[in-house]
């Protein structure tokens, strides 16, 4: 009696293969296992369309696909004799973005491996009322195997404080298969205000980035914080805007200070003093340490008494906006040069507040200092976290200079430096001069051939500060780029002994010079101190505004009140003198013509009311 019986066994030639890899494959053999010969043999294996097929090949037969699947290995063989076997070899490849699948739970995903099978059918050669069939299946692993590589870079590397400048984090996945959902976290170091952070090129998603300053250091979120999808051989750039070193400015304290001072000084060893004077605290390089300072408070004085690690004795840093730190060192407090030798100053920061607000702050890069940043980069694939990091290091220098002091019979000139690319109007000059100089009767400032004349007058040594409520001052802009500084006295120059400081209008720019020491310099104070109660106080509404604008003033009491308003380049819109009435509000027509966006207010007839900004908006 003869026997018709066919057999299959289906066999991966390897247990796993890599998304994006090498490829592989598998093989089919048919064997007649019966005692009857056997005719019209089909294999048939409707193949997993993770696996890519190459090629179908195979010792005999044909090709016998018909309905154009090309994952259908469909295989004809006319006759197998007793006892003959066939072999179908079937290539594939996995692509680069085929997922894990390796049946091992809670790596990337919990999907199981890649199951495939396989049937053949024949009949008897001898009678073909009997036919015979069979099938075998086997699995396979997929599995993922990135590698990521991050370069992080500042482009410029050299930077002055108060400019809008860009760095660059670049990912780039050299693994076989494609990386998904890659983290890229950055804190960014506070000396650099995170204004934006994009994908320029690349997939990716940066929403989850946030602001660097919620007020507690140490666990502030991250700056930069975006998901990445990189395929293959490809990159993703991360562009990130910044403002370097930018000073205090007008708003809530973050500190959450009531009256007194915030303030951060970055220290030419890199360490970091931020905090309050009557807030939530003083910080060294994160770390709480408002119980080892001592802090002095009056109207017009916020001091902090600070003992450094290491065997520099204590010093007592002046808050108050007038000392200028010139060179790194304190001129009215510490740190003191050839004490303190750890301890120079880099970059300070001084924000003032009174119990109506903002009053004003401070600030200079004393010295060039560096910012060093790590950016990081992690990834997941089937055998490990694969991560990377790459540090970048940009150098901050000054925004506005003030230097090159020299003198010419009666004249003394500066020069003054405008690095940060935007116009800047000067709202105070104070000068204090040897006096043998005689009378101070112009200032001026110098742009090529153009001459802007910002004060005439005659003041004695002891009439240091110019400013706009000064009846001999006129103002000026300081445009972007060089310009000269002069001063005209009655008297021929000393070649020495002068203070010079130049405040900008948007109340946040403090640029300070001393040059050397003098014989005989007035005895001047080289600041102006509101006080920190009975002062005027401005407030504005609607705001935003659209035609008209109310102003609130509180503690005023002259008979009219000049209120002005300027654009954000320090060019002066409109000027109004209003006759005020106790108690009263004051309302001001906006011009016409006048575009949409941000401007400034002012009250010009009262030194203690800083700047209001305004939206117009139509």
């Amino acid at each position: 009696i003869l026997v018709a019986s066919i057999n299959i066994v289906k066999t991966f030639a390897v247990g796993e293969v890599i998304a994006g890899g090498d490829g592989s494959s598998f093989t089919l053999v048919v064997t007649n296992d019966g005692t009857a010969p056997l005719s019209s043999v089909l294999i048939k294996d409707t193949v997993d369309p993770r696996l890519t097929i190459t090629s179908v090949t195979s010792t005999d037969g044909a090709d016998a696909d018909t309905d154009g699947n090309d994952q259908t290995v469909e295989w004809a063989i006319a006759s197998l004799a007793v006892g003959a076997s066939e072999t179908i070899t079937v290539s594939f490849e996995v692509g680069s973005d085929v997922e894990e699948a390796d049946g091992v739970g809670g790596r990337l995903n919990d999907n199981p491996n890649v199951p495939n099978s396989a049937t053949v059918d024949a009949i008897a050669t001898d009678d073909n009322t009997i036919s015979v069939s069979d099938n075998d299946d086997d699995t396979i692993d997929i599995k993922v195997d990135i590698d990521l590589t991050i370069v992080k870079e500042f482009d410029p590397t050299y930077v002055p404080q108060g400019t809008f400048q860009i760095f660059t984090i670049v990912v780039t996945n050299n693994g076989p298969s494609d990386a998904v959902d890659v983290s890229v976290k950055d804190f960014v170091d506070t000396s650099l205000d995170v204004q934006s952070v994009q994908v320029t090129s690349g997939v990716g998603d940066c929403s989850a980035s946030d602001v660097q300053n919620t007020g507690t250091p140490n666990i502030d979120p991250y700056a930069v914080d975006c998901t990445l999808q990189i395929p293959t051989g490809e990159s993703v750039t991360i562009e990130v805007e910044y403002l370097a070193a930018p000073f205090i400015q007008d708003g809530v304290s973050p500190y959450n200070t009531g009256i007194g001072d915030d303030f951060y000084f970055v220290f030419a060893n890199g360490s970091v003093l931020e905090g309050s004077t009557d807030g939530d605290g003083v910080y060294l390089n994160g770390v709480d340490i408002t119980a080892d300072v001592t802090i002095i408070t009056s109207l017009t004085r916020n001091d902090i008494v600070f003992d450094p690690p290491g065997s520099d004795p204590a010093f007592e840093l002046h808050l108050s906006c007038s000392d200028p730190f010139t060179g790194g060192w304190g001129q009215s407090g510490g740190p003191v040069e050839g004490v303190d030798t750890n301890w120079q100053i880099a970059y300070f920061s001084i924000g003032r507040y009174s119990p109506q607000g903002f009053l004003k702050s401070c600030g200079n890069v004393v010295n060039d200092f560096d910012v060093l940043n790590t950016a990081n980069s992690e990834g997941e694939d089937s055998y490990d976290i694969d991560a990377d990091q790459d540090d970048a290091t940009v150098t901050i220098g000054p925004g506005i200079t003030l230097d090159r002091l020299q003198t010419n019979g009666k004249r003394l000139t500066a020069r003054l430096n405008n690095l940060t690319g935007d116009e800047k109007m000067i709202k105070e000059v104070m000068v204090k001069w040897p006096i043998s100089n005689g009378n101070l009767t112009k200032v001026w400032l110098t742009f090529g051939k153009t001459n802007d004349l910002i004060w005439q007058g005659n003041d004695d040594p002891a009439e240091a500060l110019l400013d706009d409520n000064d009846a001999d001052w006129i103002g000026a802009t300081l445009l972007t780029g060089e310009a000269i500084l002069r001063f005209d006295f009655m008297n021929k120059v000393e070649s020495t002994g002068y203070t010079i400081r130049v405040l900008f209008y948007d109340s946040t720019w403090l640029d300070i010079n001393v040059p050397g020491e003098g014989s005989a310099i007035a005895t001047t104070s080289t600041t102006t101190t509101s006080k920190l109660s009975g002062e005027t106080t401005m407030s504005i509404y609607p705001n935003p505004v659209q035609t008209s604008f109310n102003v609130k003033l509180e503690g005023y009491n002259g008979e009219y009140a000049d209120i002005a308003m300027y654009d954000t380049s320090g060019r002066q819109i409109m000027n109004v003198k209003k006759q005020f009435i106790p108690n009263k509000d004051l309302t001001i027509d906006l011009p016409l013509n006048i575009d949409e966006g941000m401007y400034y207010v002012r009250l010009l007839n009262d030194l203690t009311v800083k700047s209001v900004t305004i939206v117009v908006s139509k």
